[in-house]
C-alpha cells in the first residue's frame, strides 16, 4: 500500500476548499456571556460558519444556533430562539488562513508516527499521530497556554486523495484548558456547494 507523504510535505489539493463540519469540541471559547462547550456544523471557506452549539449559561447547558459571515456574528436567544448579533465566536477566516488555519496546523506537526489504517465517516484514510506547539493554535483558541505547551495531534489523510479528513488535538492549547481538553475538526464535502446567509 502506498504511504502518504507527511502532513508537512503533502502536496496541495487542486480541489475546491472544503466545508469543515464538526469543529472544536470541548471549547473554552466565550461569546459574550455564553461559554461554548461543543459545536457541530459547517464552515464554508473562507469566511462563513453555521452551527448548532451547546453553551453554558448560569450553570446550565442549553442549545443555540450560531452563524458567522465575515466580521458579522449571530446567535439565537436560548429562550426566545430569536436571532441576535454578537461577538466573540470562532472566526472561520482563521481556519482558512494558510498561516493560522488547518494548513498551518498540518504543516507544523512534529514527530509524525508511521501511518496506520483508519477511516473517517466511511472514508478510508491513513491515521498519523504527532505533536504540535500550542502557539500554532492561537488564532483558533485565542491563546493563553503557557509558552512551550505541546499538544498531541492525530490526523487522518485520505488514501485516494491525500486530503485531511480529521484533525484531533488533545492538551493545553488555551487559557482554562486541561490535559484532557480535546478539540476535533472533521473535514468533508470537498468541492460541494453550500449556502450560508445572514439570519437578520
Amino acid at each position: 500500500m502506498p504511504i502518504p507523504s507527511s502532513p508537512r510535505h503533502r502536496p496541495p489539493s487542486k480541489r475546491s476548499p472544503p466545508i469543515i463540519s464538526t469543529f472544536p469540541s470541548t471549547i473554552p471559547a466565550q461569546a459574550g456571556t455564553l461559554i461554548i462547550k461543543t459545536a457541530d456544523g459547517d464552515i464554508l471557506v473562507p469566511d462563513k460558519l453555521k452551527a448548532n452549539a451547546n453553551v453554558l449559561i448560569l450553570g446550565n447547558v442549553v442549545q443555540v444556533k450560531i452563524i458567522t459571515i465575515g466580521a458579522n456574528q449571530y446567535v439565537t436567544d436560548p429562550i426566545t430562539n430569536n436571532w441576535l448579533k454578537t461577538t466573540g465566536l470562532i472566526d472561520p477566516r482563521t481556519l482558512s488562513d494558510p498561516n493560522t488555519g488547518v494548513a498551518a496546523i498540518l504543516g507544523h506537526i512534529q514527530n509524525p508516527s508511521t501511518p496506520t489504517d483508519s477511516s473517517v465517516d466511511g472514508t478510508p484514510c491513513w491515521s498519523i499521530d504527532g505533536t504540535l506547539d500550542a502557539k500554532y493554535l492561537t488564532a483558533i483558541t485565542g491563546g493563553g497556554a503557557p509558552s512551550g505547551s505541546i499538544v498531541k495531534v492525530t490526523t487522518c489523510i485520505g488514501k485516494s486523495d491525500k486530503l485531511p479528513y480529521l484533525i484531533k488535538m488533545s492538551g493545553i492549547a488555551a487559557k482554562g484548558d486541561t490535559a484532557n481538553t480535546v478539540r476535533t475538526f472533521k473535514l468533508s464535502k470537498f468541492g460541494e456547494r453550500l449556502t450560508i446567509t445572514a439570519p437578520i
